[in-house]
């Protein structure tokens, strides 16, 4: 069990990275939530806050992840038309 204030750090730390860019510190830190979450002990008022930063923070996970997905999907599309991106090319050379 953690006392509050180490509890409210950690929370501070992790509601933070809810703005971050970085997949894996935005990852990491919804790891700690979670693991915080299952904490026995964790009092009304530090449960609803680890809640409300993990929502963050698995909200922020969903942008990073869409906005790879949506990169990757406009790469492939690049050379679709013609068969020329990069991905055909390795495709026909390992043919």
């Amino acid at each position: 069990m953690t006392d509050s204030a180490t509890t409210a750090q950690l929370l501070d730390r992790c509601d933070q990275l809810s703005s971050s860019d970085d997949y894996e510190a935005v990852r990491s830190g919804l790891t700690q939530v979670i693991a915080l979450l299952e904490q026995p002990g964790l009092g009304l008022n530090d449960s609803v806050r680890a809640y409300e930063v993990g929502r963050k923070l698995a909200e922020q996970c969903q942008k990073l992840l869409d906005a790879a997905e949506l990169r990757i999907t406009q790469l492939d599309g690049a050379g679709s038309d013609t068969g020329t991106g990069p991905l055909a090319s390795r495709v026909r050379l390992e043919s």
